[in-house]
């Protein structure tokens, strides 16, 4: 039995994932070995949630970031979020950041202000328009995904300033303009997403249902709540476990050991935990927990949009 020793545990910057209002650990977070610098800079502190959003967005979060060359880790991350910040050359972005099925390592940047909004995962797709299977892995700038209204969206939230809630006030008015026109169809295929969502979760510390018991409680077929998974989620319903009983495991590294947490986030077995620990952080647990790293990889690296020749860049802030 391997068990985690607190002295060697990442740093946690506590944070809210899931759709169940849990507790989890943050989209980044940095190793404490002596070998990795700290960055002191996180996706810190929380704002609440404006009512008429949190059926649709599940935390909020704000930044003014100062990062020296430490290595900040991104987990793999079912949410898709939005995702908005002034740089130093005052210049401000507007992105949208799909969901990551692996690690990412990479060098912190300076900050100066900024604001996430992370999406339920049913919901996303309802926001922005788009199947968010053609988000995952990726970070797009919203002007890819709407074309003059994200680029139009994107200057007003630049001539805001750095005043998180009237940032958030200009983004919750877009979002509902948009949750106006989602047909009851639409709707009721997210809610379906999200009832899947919740018998999958171990966030509530109930076991997860398997996929077929699922199906057959919703009444639709395992093919056709794999479709609604892809376009809703960007993964399918056995990737978004994976994700989610990971992420329960590095929420709950500090209580005990391997073996045991195995059990708790719905493994076979340790054997089970440290095979998908390894496949999706690119490290053995052991590893990880004491710092030894993949090489971390810069923060705009770009890859192809697809057939239309567009961009898209990755990691996620």
């Amino acid at each position: 039995m391997i068990r985690i020793m607190p002295p060697t545990l990442p740093r946690v910057v506590p944070d809210r994932i899931g759709d169940s209002g849990t507790e989890h650990m943050a989209g980044s977070f940095v190793p404490t070995a002596d070998s990795v610098k700290h960055v002191n800079a996180a996706w810190g502190h929380e704002i609440p949630v404006p009512d008429a959003l949190r059926p649709w967005v599940s935390d909020v979060r704000g930044v003014t970031a100062d990062a020296d060359q430490g290595v900040l880790t991104h987990p793999p991350e079912a949410s898709t979020a939005l995702v908005f910040r002034v740089l130093d050359d005052r210049h401000g972005d507007l992105m949208v950041v799909g969901p990551r099925t692996h690690a990412r390592y990479h060098r912190g940047k300076h900050v100066p202000f900024g604001i996430r909004l992370r999406i339920r995962p049913s919901r996303a797709s309802l926001l922005l328009g788009v199947p968010v299977g053609e988000l995952v892995d990726q970070a797009v700038p919203l002007r890819d995904l709407w074309g003059a209204p994200g680029d139009r969206l994107a200057h007003e939230l630049a001539g805001l300033g750095s005043d998180h809630m009237s940032v958030l006030k200009r983004i919750e008015a877009e979002f509902l303009a948009r949750i106006s026109l989602a047909t009851p169809g639409d709707l009721s295929r997210s809610d379906l997403v999200q009832a899947a969502i919740a018998g999958l979760s171990t966030s509530t510390g109930a076991r997860p249902e398997p996929v077929p018991a699922i199906a057959r409680r919703l009444g639709i077929s395992e093919r056709h709540l794999r479709d609604l998974f892809n376009g809703a989620v960007g993964v399918s319903p056995k990737r978004f476990a994976r994700i989610d009983r990971l992420r329960t495991v590095l929420a709950r590294a500090r209580t005990g050991s391997w073996a045991r947490l195995a059990v708790e986030a719905g493994y076979y077995d340790q054997s089970h935990l440290t095979g998908e620990f390894r496949e999706a952080m690119g490290v053995p647990p052991g590893s990880f927990v004491t710092g030894h790293l993949p090489t971390p990889t810069p923060c705009g690296a770009s890859r192809p949009l697809g057939p239309s020749g567009g961009r898209r860049t990755i990691p996620a802030p």
